[in-house]
Order: structure tokens, then sequence, then C-alpha cells
């Protein structure tokens, strides 16, 4: 869809910049938090995230292995193996966050 690009955020504002040099947020899984999943149930995690408007595809990791590509909008479901996890995304520009969570099973 197509969309005026906003100017340059002035280095004056006392605001936090929400610029094209953000990198993607993390919103599922949440930092630093233990998943409890049913092994009978087979449940899966949740990844999602949100991006700048010019981020058309992400690319998710698990302990730095590359999982799947996907929509900037679109919700990963995984079955993750128990223990620690480090969750990457990545934007088509480069940009990357991390999240560190535990996933324990019942």
């Amino acid at each position: 869809m197509p969309y005026r690009r906003l100017p340059p955020h002035n280095p004056q504002c006392q605001r936090a910049s929400g610029g094209p040099e953000r990198a993607p947020t993390i919103t599922s899984p949440t930092l630093n938090t233990e998943y409890v999943l049913s092994t009978r149930e087979q449940q899966q995690l949740l990844l999602s995230c949100t991006t700048d408007g010019e981020v058309r595809q992400v690319y998710w990791y698990v302990n730095d292995q590359f999982l799947r590509a996907a929509a900037a909008n679109e919700r990963v479901f995984f079955r993750p193996p128990p223990g620690p996890l480090k969750i990457s995304c990545a934007d088509d520009h480069g940009r990357n966050t991390d999240v560190l969570v535990t996933i324990a099973e019942m």
C-alpha cells in the first residue's frame, strides 16, 4: 500500500524516535518468560513482531538457527525444544532483535 514517507526525526525533540532505524519488536514470546507447554496436546509457541511500515518480510531464528521467513504481520507457530531459547527476528532491512525465554514441558 503506498504511503508518504515521514520526514527525519528532529534530533532536538525530547520524545523517543520511532524512525526508520528501529529494529523489529518481538511481541511474542515475552522476554525472560518461562512457557510451560503440554506435550500431550502438542502445544506450540507463537512468534509475532511489530515492524516499521516499510518492512515486508521478517526472518525468525531459534538459538541462532534459521526457522523460517514470514510476512511482517504474519503470526508463526512452532514446537520449541525444552530449555533456554534465544528467539531472534531480523527484518528485510537487516535490523535484528532477540529475546530469551525458557521452555518447560508437562
